[in-house]
């Protein structure tokens, strides 16, 4: 009996399935420590619940990131496990491409390792450009301007790139608040105004990304304090809701 390649869908079709529905799509970064994609993939088909597999550019890069997987080494680990397990519902997602400063470099750098994820089977990215803050600035605008022309730039690139290979409804995220950042005041959240200019701009020269990442008081990884774990009440649920309102 031969099986069929279980690859990624465009991660649009996911997003855009359940964007009115009361739900959440599990993101799943598992590295590829061995057994667990498995496991996730098993229980999403189980349970018959889209899912997206995703890794940090830091952790697979092309120079294979902290966890020595390259994106076409890690997309090839994925796509056999899931077709191992026979799930189908599921995306690639390329989570944090950071960019920090913005300069030709680093852009260049970007469009190099976004090509390699889309031509090893990744069909979801997330533009991470929200370290680009000008504290300066005297509107939100100014302030977002560095991000807004960095990530149009790199939205414009996969969406020109995933074309010429057909995948014309890539999953899309985009990032506004660099999250973890502290004042003397404590996390510095975004606002309302800060997300609606920065969605709106994008908008404007044609970039319509799926989903939007803010500052909400959020850290990455957990917050310790005398080798014990602190819950992150930090996180400004009323904040987020308003930015979701919108």
């Amino acid at each position: 009996m031969m099986t069929t390649n279980c690859n990624p869908l465009p991660g649009g079709v996911i997003f855009d399935a359940l964007k009115d529905k009361n739900a959440i799509i599990m993101a799943s970064n598992i590295r590829f420590v061995p057994g667990v994609a498995k496991g996730m993939l098993k229980a999403a088909k189980d349970t018959d619940t889209p899912l997206l597999i995703e890794i940090a550019r830091s952790e697979s890069n092309l120079d294979g990131g902290y966890t020595g997987n390259t994106p076409k080494m890690f997309a090839d680990l994925i796509i056999d496990t899931a077709t191992e397990v026979g799930f189908t519902k599921w995306a690639l997602h390329a989570d944090h491409i950071g960019i920090k400063k913005g300069d030709e470099k680093e852009i260049e750098d970007t469009k190099k390792l976004i090509l390699a994820q889309i031509e090893a089977g990744f069909t979801s990215f997330a533009i991470d450009a929200s370290h680009i803050f000008n504290f300066d600035g005297k509107t939100a605008l100014e302030e977002l301007e560095g991000n807004i022309k960095a990530t149009t730039e790199i939205a414009g690139f996969i969406k020109e790139e995933c074309e010429k290979r057909g995948l014309e409804n890539f999953g899309l995220e985009v990032e506004v608040g660099e999250i973890g950042r502290k004042d003397n005041a404590g996390f510095i959240v975004t606002t309302v105004k800060e997300a609606v200019t920065y969605l709106n701009e994008l908008n404007s020269k044609g970039i319509y990304p799926h989903t939007i990442a803010i500052a909400n008081g959020s850290t990455h990884g957990n917050i310790y304090k005398d080798g014990v774990v602190v819950a992150q009440s930090s996180i400004d649920i009323e904040q987020t809701k308003k930015i979701a309102e919108v």
